[in-house]
């Protein structure tokens, strides 16, 4: 049985350091899942570049919170694409809609 893959894309606006920089920066944050994820980094539009990583639901997600701590504080960043992330929404979505029925009828009850 394989592993699903997820993406998870940030658009990163006005980096004005060259690509290799940015490469830089990002994969020193992600460093431990170099090997487990495809990270791509690439100049798009003008001031505009991409970040894309693939992985396992587990790995995107670690290097979605690794990114924001690390990365996010020193750009400017759009968050374009998150599969990992709507698919832990969507597990989680019947669970806290349960609690909040029993909550619900405890209160009401």
């Amino acid at each position: 049985m394989s592993k699903c893959t997820y993406n998870l894309t940030f658009e990163v606006y006005g980096y004005s350091k060259e690509l290799s920089d940015l490469t830089t920066l990002i994969k020193k944050a992600l460093s431990k899942y170099l090997s487990r994820c495809l990270i791509i980094v690439k100049k798009t539009f003008k001031e505009w570049r991409k970040c894309h990583i693939s992985g396992s639901i587990e790995d995107v997600d670690a290097c979605h919170m690794l990114f924001n701590k690390d990365c996010l504080p020193h750009l400017h960043v759009v968050r374009s694409l998150d599969e990992a992330g709507d698919n832990i929404c969507s597990r989680a979505y019947p669970i806290l809609s349960r609690a909040e029925q029993l909550l619900r009828g405890f209160i009401n009850g």
